[in-house]
């Protein structure tokens, strides 16, 4: 065992050893050959060499993966996609609520131990109407679940989310499922870049707030990128660099392992912590090389 590294760090890396992973996203989560045909792919062609994601190993998705020894069972990824239903598609794949895309996370008699799920960027930037999350027995009362929205009104963001999460818990029921918020990026390129909470008219909290109640109201796991407050670096403000990949599973492996940091934290305690916002109140502060995170210190 490495120097250092506590048995409890250990075991909770080795729970995921050998467990077969499967993801559900969009854009960022595509890369060539890894999503089924026909599925539009971003991570390919002149995008591979201008973002320096070339191979599984260089996203998020196949970095997490590999930090606690798993193996990719499918890659359900489509560029584009949102998870509610787009108003003018006569169906609603390839939206992630529909029955193809929540079906195929298995191949053949094998299912998923744990899927992961990076969706709603391409919701809040068409303008999906967020919805405001009420408690499970609202619905159960009146048949709505979001601001008087119909329950089967699946052009409403948490709407289609909480389908979407239903359906998978119905076809995986042995399946850990982690639904991630959308993490705010920036633009190394582009220094004058400023990341936007506010889009098309709805602020990314929104759409934020809807995945973290669908995720509680259906038993599944949470991992809030956003809360960190540490953007990743991105070609445009939204696909990844490979830096911003880093980034992302560095948050990601935190989140579904609690002491990760034993494993990822700056080697040495070189840290260099800088402010982020902070929605627990006092001041936080994340190292912007590892992803520590501290209340303890002063601006």
């Amino acid at each position: 065992m490495e120097s250092g590294i506590s048995d409890i760090a250990v075991k909770m890396r080795r729970d995921y050893a050998g467990k077969k992973f499967s993801v559900l996203g969009d854009s960022i989560t595509t890369l060539e050959g890894y999503s089924p045909d026909g599925y539009r792919v971003y991570y390919c062609g002149w995008h591979l060499k201008k973002t320096g994601v070339t191979r599984m190993e260089d996203t998020w998705w196949g970095k997490v993966i590999n930090f606690f020894g798993g193996t990719l069972l499918k890659n359900n990824s489509w560029s584009g996609s949102r998870v509610a239903k787009a108003p003018d598609s006569d169906g609603v794949f390839p939206s992630a609520c529909s029955d193809e895309r929540t079906g195929a996370l298995g191949d053949g008699e094998t299912s998923p131990d744990v899927i992961i799920i990076y969706l709603g960027a391409n919701d809040w930037e068409k303008g999906a109407v967020p919805g405001v999350r009420r408690p499970a027995a609202y619905g159960e009362a009146t048949g709505k679940s979001a601001g008087g929205f119909e329950t089967g009104d699946i052009e409403v963001f948490s709407v289609a989310y909480d389908l979407m999460l239903k359906k998978l818990k119905n076809n995986y029921p042995d399946a850990e499922i982690w639904c991630l918020t959308m993490a705010k990026t920036y633009v190394s390129s582009d220094p004058s870049h400023e990341f936007i909470t506010d889009y098309a008219g709805y602020p990314v909290y929104d759409y934020n707030d809807a995945i973290k109640s669908a995720a509680f109201e259906n038993g599944c796991h949470i991992a809030d990128l956003y809360s960190f407050g540490w953007a990743y670096d991105s070609v445009d403000g939204s696909h990844p660099t490979a830096e911003g990949m880093r980034v992302m599973a560095n948050m990601i492996c935190r989140c579904m392992c609690a002491d990760a940091g034993e494993f990822l934290d700056c080697k040495g305690k070189a840290h260099e912590y800088v402010h982020v916002e902070s929605y627990t109140g006092g001041e936080k502060f994340v190292c912007r090389h590892c992803g520590r995170v501290r209340h303890d210190l002063t601006v």
